[in-house]
């Protein structure tokens, strides 16, 4: 087992590997924005998963101030697996390349950090392509998360709110315990925070800061952010509830902790994929259930759920009904409006931010995230 002793300010080494596949066009900011971070060690690593577009030349050009390293395609979660044995970091982040880090992270974590936490996770910035702030964060955390809500969330329905990959920093004790992830879990190729992120509360402390140090980027060919509504796309996300299920049935019972059996159908986000899909397409929905007792089940998760604000629930809740009883052409426009964020009015991420909590415990200077280039 890694040595969990406690680390300073100047003893900590932080590790941000870069996960890149064909993101040339944005790589260059993302090992930018690294470099940049004010760590008093650090080691800056790239895995490159066989990239076909200029993404060599980029990496190239940073010389000896990287690590660079050229695999074959196997998607993220080999990336990951391959990435932290080059590593050798107390923290360790995996950066997306076409995210950017803000260089005040690793202060923001040692705020907060002890020889308990396994894992630290904040907020993202919401940016286009060109770079340029849309004017939002995520998640939405609207609830200040204790441990006993994460853990008893993980043990009731397989998960809890957690940030995208680049919006986490890992311990390097926990990452030892649970990786290698599996790369037989094919709709997590490039999803490994879904497995990632799950089981930390049983492991250690898990830390929510709730200030953006982050930019997430959304440019149309990110594997969870559409452009449009695809119905591939969501019956992918039943495939990943399940993939998870397994895995964290798995590193639970050797932690002797059993996982409810009814775990999915009292996860409200599994619940809201499966009534998506019964309005949408009802011969691919994954249960043989009628849409008035997918609803119903829905309600029932969204309520008990830990994770999430009273405001949210009933937000939640009212959106669920919508779906349920409306015409199918007003279903499917409310639909549109929460897998597709481009869809959404300026208004509807207004009235998401009046629910998110805010940190107001640290007199940490507000964070800096790389500016947007030139072009």
């Amino acid at each position: 087992m890694e040595d969990r002793g406690l680390i300073t300010m100047q003893q900590i080494k932080c590790s941000i590997i870069i996960i890149n596949y064909n993101y040339g066009r944005f790589l260059a900011e993302a090992i930018s924005a690294a470099l940049s971070v004010d760590a008093a060690q650090k080691e800056i690593i790239v895995i490159d998963d066989g990239s076909t577009d200029n993404s060599a030349a980029v990496i190239g050009n940073f010389g000896n101030k990287i690590i660079p390293i050229f695999k074959t395609n196997g998607g993220a979660i080999s990336c990951v697996n391959e990435g932290f044995r080059h590593s050798s970091g107390d923290i360790v982040i995996f950066l997306d390349a076409d995210d950017r880090i803000s260089r005040d992270v690793a202060k923001w974590i040692l705020s907060v950090w002890d020889p308990a936490t396994a894992k630290v996770q904040y907020l993202a910035n919401v940016i286009d392509a060109s770079g340029a702030s849309l004017g939002r964060v995520q998640p939405n955390f609207t609830k200040i998360l204790s441990q006993a809500d994460m853990r008893r969330s993980l043990i009731t329905t397989s998960n809890y709110v957690s940030s995208a990959c680049s919006a986490n920093v890992y311990a390097r004790w926990y990452l030892a315990e649970i990786l290698p992830l599996p790369e037989s879990y094919t709709a997590h190729k490039n999803a490994p925070d879904d497995l990632l992120n799950p089981v930390a509360p049983l492991y250690g402390k898990v830390i929510t800061l709730p200030v953006p140090l982050c930019d997430y980027r959304h440019h149309g060919t990110n594997d969870t952010v559409l452009l449009r509504f695809e119905i591939d796309n969501v019956t992918r996300m039943v495939l990943r509830d399940r993939e998870r299920l397994d895995f964290v049935r798995q590193k639970a019972l050797a932690r002797e902790v059993v996982v409810a059996p009814d775990a999915l159908l009292r996860c409200p986000y599994h619940m809201v994929t499966s009534i998506v899909i019964r309005k949408h397409s009802p011969a691919l929905c994954p249960y043989n259930f009628t849409l008035l007792r997918l609803t119903v089940l829905g309600i029932w998760a969204t309520a008990g759920y830990r994770c999430i604000g009273v405001l949210e629930k009933l937000t939640l809740i009212v959106w669920l009904l919508c779906i349920s009883l409306a015409p199918r052409s007003i279903a499917l426009w409310l639909i549109t409006l929460r897998y597709v964020p481009s869809s959404r009015p300026r208004w509807a991420a207004v009235l998401l931010s009046w629910f998110r909590v805010r940190d107001e415990s640290t007199e940490l200077p507000t964070p800096h995230v790389a500016a947007k280039r030139g072009r």
